[in-house]
């Protein structure tokens, strides 16, 4: 697996450590800012003349991570790696005797860990963990590098939930040439083929990366990044679950005025109803929901299971159903899982109210009848009629069984507007510019009275 263990048998000159750390191939893996802040690393540890003990190396790393299990499985299986690799393996030495490293293979070895394909990694995995899930716990423990900018260990302690959802991910990408056909998707992969699994498991992958980026190169997350919550209650969503959808949603972008490239938006989510504050009013929801942006629906229903819908246009009346491929079912409890487009059919979205020859209700997937997820306009129940699954969305029942055609009752339900509907600022009225207000609003009762006829309400200004 290390190459650079021949090249040290066939004798490469050691007479100067850091261009030999530099010249060897797996450092291709590496920048020159990367080597360099590695060497820095190196000659702040060193003990003896171009070595380092492991014991430092494990403090070092224990210090970084903020987790005594990441820095002694991490030493133990690089040093365990590198030592079966090599001719010190035929001896009796082992590494009570061999407990120092030089520069070239600690920085070697960091590249092929940080850097490295699965495969090249597989010897080090199997030294952190037993099983699958045990590997997603250490790794799952990066994502507070996600939700902290300030934080610079690994310390979120992972759910059982999320575990899952990091190994099974890989189920969902699967081809029909791909090495886990015969298995259902449910199959939690087996560690012993983590070469074959890991590379389709993209969130696995992205917090590999931010969990070794942080211990060697005091690097924060760039490829993704949790949104600012804004709520004056508890959401129905926990961390994971936040990382999870928001992994799934497109960031929104932006043309830079230097230039005519695209940069993201620092992501900020506003929490817009929930029936704690509003009520279970269908005119509420209705309110403050239409076409103001792409959303985030969740429900919980009153067995305690919590499901949803991302809305990736904005919930317009309509007919017929609409959206885009965007858009997708998840659950979050007791089961972590994410149910995007199918390719069958483009029913994604329906909304409508007010007609009595249509359903009146949000719905998502399938087709009238048996969506994959329904919310009637009496809000009185909804229903998760897809059977076995959802065209759609290839979606199971998302609520509880036991419900008499997957119809279930509303505990609570919360919407999030994630991306607010772009407003050409040309066509806001000069008064709403001002602050002016609606007559209405100084009228509650005859807004009230309006909004029970089913006279639509299209802003509060």
């Amino acid at each position: 697996m290390f190459s650079w263990i021949s090249n040290l048998v066939h004798g490469i000159s050691a007479a100067d450590p850091v261009e030999e750390a530099r010249n060897a191939s797996e450092s291709r893996l590496l920048s020159d800012a990367e080597i360099d802040h590695l060497v820095s690393i190196f000659q702040s540890l060193q003990s003896t003349t171009n070595k380092v003990d492991f014991e430092a190396v494990e403090k070092w790393v224990k210090q970084k991570s903020g987790s005594e299990a990441i820095a002694q499985s991490f030493v133990v299986c690089m040093w365990s790696s590198m030592l079966s690799n090599s001719v010190l393996a035929s001896s009796n030495s082992g590494i009570a005797s061999e407990a120092s490293v030089s520069m070239r293979d600690f920085v070697v070895s960091v590249a092929l860990c940080s850097r490295g394909s699965w495969s090249a990694r597989r010897q080090m995995v199997l030294s952190l963990a037993k099983d699958s899930l045990e590997l997603a716990s250490i790794v799952g423990s990066a994502l507070s590098l996600f939700t902290n900018k300030q934080s610079t260990t690994a310390c979120h302690v992972v759910t059982p939930r999320f575990a899952k959802f990091l190994v099974k991910e890989s189920n969902a990408s699967k081809s029909e040439s791909g090495p886990f056909d015969h298995e259902p998707k449910d199959t939690i992969p087996d560690i012993q083929t983590v070469e074959l699994w890991a590379p389709n498991a993209r969130l696995m992958n992205e917090l590999w990366n931010a969990l070794f980026g942080a211990i060697f190169f005091d690097a924060q997350p760039q490829s993704l990044q949790i949104p600012t919550k804004i709520h004056s209650e508890p959401l129905l969503l926990s961390t994971e679950d936040l990382f999870v959808l928001s992994s799934n949603i497109k960031p929104q972008t932006r043309t830079s005025l230097s230039s005519s490239s695209l940069a993201p938006i620092q992501e900020t989510w506003q929490l817009i109803y929930s029936t704690e504050t509003h009520g279970k009013s269908w005119g509420s929801l209705t309110a403050k929901m239409e076409a103001t942006g792409t959303l985030l629906i969740l429900i919980r229903d009153t067995q305690g299971h919590t499901f949803g819908a991302y809305a990736s246009s904005p919930i317009e009346c309509c007919p017929r159903f609409f959206g885009t491929n965007d858009t997708f079912l998840f659950t979050l409890e007791p089961d972590l899982r994410v149910f995007r487009d199918a390719g069958v059919n483009s029913n994604y979205m329906y909304f409508n109210y007010g007609t009595a020859t249509l359903p009146n209700g949000i719905g998502f997937g399938g087709q009238l009848g048996y969506c994959g997820l329904w919310i009637d306009s009496s809000f009185s129940f909804g229903s998760c009629s897809a059977s076995p699954t959802s065209s759609t969305f290839d979606s199971p029942k998302l609520c509880a069984p036991g419900c008499g055609d997957g119809k279930f009752e509303i505990d609570e339900m919360q919407v999030i507007l994630v991306h607010p509907k772009e407003v050409d600022d040309r066509l806001v009225p000069e008064r709403v510019k001002r602050g002016g207000a609606s007559i209405l609003s100084s009228n509650p009762v005859e807004s009230a009275l309006l909004e029970m006829a089913g006279k639509e309400r299209f802003s509060y200004e």
